[in-house]
């Protein structure tokens, strides 16, 4: 009951009542509040602090299952809070097509995201190559995304693959 007459709140004109409500409703543990919390985090000129209590409120609950709904939002936002929480909560155990289908993005945060985790697995190395290998074939690289590129290479500088991804593109 309490779950329920807190959600409304998430909307509240006051940031502070935002905050503090996410904060709420994290500690309550209730699943059904994180579809109310991936709403609110999708909104747009969301400050740093506000999405951090809605993510760290999913992160609390815990439900892999309610989150991982997130992923396949249309809103860049909610895909980026939604990947974060499953990366930090203790149940969320991502998979790799989860994380290496967002970075298909516009969204240059949604990939950042998407490959600071990429490079934390040294068992999917293998994706990297697949990732990259268009990125720098396309010829349309934004310095942002060579930031990306570059974080991947060197997170993944020992897999052969990789090796070889870098001296055909250094020798093109």
């Amino acid at each position: 009951e309490s779950t329920s007459s807190l959600l409304p709140l998430l909307n509240d004109a006051d940031l502070a009542v935002r905050r503090e409500t996410a904060t709420a409703l994290g500690k309550m543990g209730q699943p059904s509040a994180i579809p109310a919390l991936l709403n609110s985090v999708g909104e747009e000129n969301l400050d740093r602090v506000q999405q951090h209590a809605l993510v760290y409120a999913m992160i609390d609950i815990n439900d892999r299952t309610v989150t991982a709904k997130g992923l396949a939002s249309e809103n860049a936002r909610i895909q980026r809070a939604a990947l974060i929480a499953l990366d930090q909560m203790d149940d969320g155990v991502l998979s790799r097509a989860e994380v290496t289908s967002l970075l298909d993005t516009n969204d240059l945060e949604l990939q950042r995201v998407a490959i600071d985790i990429i490079a934390r697995h040294s068992e999917w190395s293998e994706e990297v190559v697949g990732i990259v290998k268009p990125m720098l074939a396309s010829g349309k690289v934004t310095a942002e995304q060579l930031d990306s590129v570059e974080t991947l290479l060197i997170a993944f500088a020992e897999n052969e693959a990789v090796q070889e991804l870098i001296a055909e593109s250094l020798a093109g």
